[in-house]
């Protein structure tokens, strides 16, 4: 069997071969970070299609049921009354008794529920509170609601706190360190937290190590909060558990584990108190002294050989035996969230077990004190305001074509809010919009905005897959051809918007979230983006909405949102490449950070949309003037190939406002050395690697230049053996007129402005 096939129930699980960098072979389905694109294909092999179907047709991660109800449409501002859509309905012992003998009963021919909405998870803007600080904080969507990273540092800069793994991801053996120089013992295996000093001249001395959970757990993150003296370490049991999204059974067994660490004294520090907690980890916030984990757990339910024995067993059970627990210090303490505190979706046409739990744990005491709600049902994708959690799941659903199952275009969202007062969680409506949220994980949760008054805005996306394209001209032509067989080409209509703007709003009558108004709509038709485009980097700030499609060319969208009822696309900016990021730097100024590209001849179409990638790529946009937004600055960085773990994750890039400068820094594998294959003159032609290395820029913001004469902190290139090339892990801090690069578990230094580079520590 093909590496790249998995079986199921007799069925071949097909994910197209990962492409390299970014180009794709095929129709491929894993980018070089291993994000899974959804474009799955499941080919029937010695299985009737009935019984695939059957497999197959669970048309959500979670709450499926009822069709989106077009009259929900806003054609000029407030739509009509209508039924809510996707609605929770509180339940007790009895009613979630009830749901999961059903649910469960569904999969006694050993297939389990299955959810085909492939998602990745979280997350990007510095944190206002650091930036007139000369000390770098995490990269955070909001200021107030903190993230999880690899990387802390203290707020006056005296200590850096990071994880390090048990072996390079990129490496065969253990991180190879430097003799006398940081870590001890070359060749450990171990992994855990470095607790760093920083001295005033910069440089580094490692105070302590933490050892990583004694229960097996994997590191996530950390949350570093001050006011309590605490460090707390979110371990994991799953990995990245959006490879296995698709695959409910997964989660039977997965655990997410919390460590209060004492800090007070940063050179001897001790865990005070260790939780875990039933469920893999879907997402985390911290907003003042309570952490928020969303956490997804589905029944660990025997499948016996017998379907007779197997209902008689589901005839037994209780919702009691089958939902989460958690324990302290080991010590079981029973259910994680009572029958009573839990949702269902009543209107759901398949039902399933997954049960998603939404948990607040008090930080302002190591006692572990918990509050929690939970619903059947899953999450894709997380969002959080200082006020609120609202919890995303794609619908999807399939047809045949031929002998595979591939998406219709009619994909909606169901978007779940559950209002927060502290400890006290509450669930306050659902609502349901046309689209899904796209295919990379870090850029889900910024398609959601919430309004200091309470409005809810989303972005989503309308094509029911990534496809290949030819441009012709000014237009485009979609590609009716396949690649082999397996690739599918797109039934979208060729003259609707590829992305829908929709503001929902809470009712105050019932608990629903109401649409408001969407974009396009009948007063204002014009489409965000254009047939064939992709959704990639959207940011809000304030009353305006940014958004990056792409297809050959990088067209920028200022939504105006000032008037809820009505929003209308202010200006667009046409310049060529992509953002996957977008960075306000000011009300007006916006980097964007993604990659440049070229057309791609019509004979040919190149990386997924028309264009090849080449290298990454820097953009400064002048939005004063919303009506006509402007490039103002570009930096190009490498070749084709060049890579950087900031295009997949938002914590990677490091901000510091000093005066009227902004410091910037990225991790980048750039890659400009000429191959000895093909065609150097050619837009496909890959460059071979050249080194790794932290990026630095200076970005004057009165006069909106880029100064590009900082040189990289290079800490490996081709002649290295022993320091991974790969950015995956990587994390940089600004600390004064210091920069210190955290590569593969290790610490560079250097003053901002001058070389001498100090490390590896």
């Amino acid at each position: 069997m093909a590496e790249n096939e998995q079986t199921s129930g007799g069925a071949t699980i097909v994910t197209q071969p990962a492409y390299r960098a970014e180009g794709l072979d095929a129709a491929g389905s894993q980018d070089y970070f291993g994000n899974i694109f959804p474009i799955m294909i499941f080919k029937a092999t010695n299985m009737n299609r009935a019984f695939l179907l059957a497999v197959f047709t669970f048309t959500t991660l979670s709450l499926a049921g009822c069709q989106l109800d077009d009259s929900n449409d806003s054609s000029t501002g407030t739509p009509p009354e209508t039924r809510i859509a996707g609605k929770l309905v509180k339940t007790d012992q009895e009613g979630l008794t009830a749901w999961f003998r059903e649910a469960l009963a569904a999969n006694t021919d050993g297939s389990a529920n299955t959810d085909l909405m492939l998602a990745g998870e979280a997350v990007a803007a510095a944190d206002s509170s650091g930036a007139e600080r000369q000390v770098s904080t995490t990269n955070l969507q909001e200021a107030g609601v903190d993230e999880a990273d690899l990387l802390k540092t203290a707020s006056d800069g005296s200590v850096l706190y990071a994880l390090y793994s048990r072996s390079s991801p990129y490496l065969p053996g253990p991180i190879p360190v430097d003799s006398g120089k940081g870590l001890p013992d070359s060749g450990r295996t171990d992994a855990g937290i470095r607790v760093m000093a920083v001295n005033n001249d910069g440089s580094l001395d490692e105070l302590t190590t933490i050892p990583s959970a004694e229960n097996g757990l994997q590191q996530k993150g950390l949350y570093l909060v001050e006011s309590r003296q605490r460090l707390l370490a979110i371990d994991e049991s799953g990995g990245y558990v959006y490879t296995n999204w698709f695959r409910p059974w997964y989660f039977t067994r997965q655990q997410t584990g919390l460590r209060f660490i004492d800090i007070a004294d940063p050179a001897s520090t001790n865990v005070v108190r260790n939780m875990t907690f039933d469920g893999a980890l879907v997402a985390s916030r911290r907003v003042g002294d309570v952490i928020y984990l969303v956490l997804r757990h589905y029944p660990d339910f025997p499948v016996v050989a017998d379907s007779t024995d197997e209902r008689s067993q589901l005839s037994t059970i209780s919702a009691a035996t089958l939902l989460p627990h958690y324990r302290i210090d080991g010590v079981d303490q029973g259910l994680l969230v009572a029958p009573d505190a839990c949702y269902l979706n009543s209107d759901a046409a398949t039902k399933t077990a997954d049960i998603v739990s939404i948990v607040a744990v008090d930080l302002s005491s190591d006692q572990g004190n918990i509050q929690s709600r939970c619903y059947v049902g899953a999450s894709e994708a997380v969002y959080a305001s200082t006020k609120a959690l609202y919890l995303a799941s794609t619908r999807y659903a399939y047809q045949f074509a031929g002998d595979s199952v591939v998406y219709d275009p009619a994909v909606t969202t169901d978007i779940h809010k559950f209002t927060f007062n502290g400890m006290d969680i509450a669930y306050r409506g659902s609502a349901e919009v046309k689209g899904h949220l796209g295919w990379k994980q870090d850029q889900k949760s910024f398609r959601f905005s919430e309004s200091a008054d309470g409005y809810l805005r989303v972005l989503t996306y309308n094509e029911p897959r990534q496809r290949f394209i030819r441009p012709v001209d000014d237009g485009i032509v979609i590609d009716e051809t396949t690649a082999g067989n397996d690739q599918q080409t797109s039934t979208t209509a060729p003259d609707s918007s590829p992305v829908q703007l929709t503001i929902l709003k809470e009712s105050a009558t019932r608990d629903a979230l109401d649409v408001v108004s969407t974009l396009p709509n009948a007063q204002r038709p014009e489409h965000l983006g254009r047939p064939g485009e992709q959704l990639y980097g959207t940011r809000y700030i304030g009353d305006r909405a940014y958004l990056i499609t792409f297809r050959v060319t990088d067209p920028l969208y200022v939504v105006d949102l000032s008037n809820p009822s009505d929003p209308y696309i202010a200006g667009e900016l046409k310049i060529s490449g992509y953002s996957d990021y977008l960075h306000p730097i000011t009300e007006n100024l916006l980097l964007g950070i993604g990659k440049e590209a070229v057309p791609a001849a019509a004979t040919f179409p190149g990386d997924i949309a028309g264009a090849w990638y080449q290298g990454i790529k820097l953009s400064l946009i002048d939005v004063s003037d919303p009506t006509t937004p402007r490039e103002v600055e570009t930096v190009e960085i490498g070749k084709r190939g060049s890579q950087s773990i900031a295009l997949q994750e938002h914590h990677a890039i490091t901000t510091l406002k000093v005066g009227d400068t902004l410091r910037v820094t990225l991790p980048i594998e750039r890659h400009d050395t000429p191959s000895q294959y093909g065609d150097p003159t050619a837009p496909n032609y890959y460059w071979d690697y050249s080194h790794t290395a932290l990026y630095r820029f200076d970005i004057d913001i009165p006069s909106q230049q880029i100064d590009t004469t900082l040189p990289p902190l290079v800490v490996a290139d081709r002649s290295t053996t022993d320091i991974a090339r790969s950015t995956w892990h990587d994390r940089s801090a600004l600390i004064g007129e210091h920069v210190h690069y955290l590569h593969d578990g290790r610490f560079w230094s250097q003053q901002w402005h001058r070389g001498g580079i100090t490390g590896p520590q």
